[in-house]
């Protein structure tokens, strides 16, 4: 009876799997890390492995130097490059000032001011006019257009 209750406990408990599992899974680290280790310890008493450790090691180094260099020098020709790029706007916004002004005379005008007011409401009637309708107004069949089907897209 107790090797019943042990299997059925041990089924339906995770516990004890658990367990058995972070053993298993510790042990496995461990073994993978003495591994990496013991590679790591072959290959330095090794002296051709020294050798190329010691010549990746230098040209990374300089590799790493030459890009903080390139760097350094990408960095000044881009804020000379903006700084040439803002006197080129100057210069243009100062060649496209008069249109500016021109179009401020027109807009401030009250007469052209009181027409661009009426259209904007005709515009927002019309849209406001061709919304899709809710569904409890909706009637059986076509009836409803939307904005698409106004220009024959729906």
């Amino acid at each position: 009876m107790a090797r019943i209750t042990e299997l059925v406990l041990a089924r339906v408990l995770p516990r004890r799997r658990r367990r058995h599992q972070v053993a298993v899974i510790g042990w496995g680290y461990a073994a993978c890390l003495a591994a990496c280790l013991g590679l790591v310890a072959l290959f330095t008493n090794y002296a051709p492995a020294r050798a190329l450790v010691e010549t990746t090691a230098g040209t990374i180094s300089h590799r790493v130097v030459d890009t903080l260099g390139f760097a350094t020098h990408l960095t000044g020709v881009l804020v000379l490059s903006i700084a040439g790029g803002v006197d080129l706007m100057a210069s243009t916004g100062s060649r496209f000032a008069p249109i500016g002004r021109a179009v401020q005379a027109v807009l401030t005008t009250p007469a052209f001011a009181a027409a661009l007011i009426t259209a904007f409401a005709a515009c927002a009637a019309l849209l406001w006019w061709l919304r899709p309708a809710p569904a409890r107004r909706r009637r059986s069949g076509p009836t409803d257009i939307g904005i698409l089907g106004f220009w024959g897209m729906a």
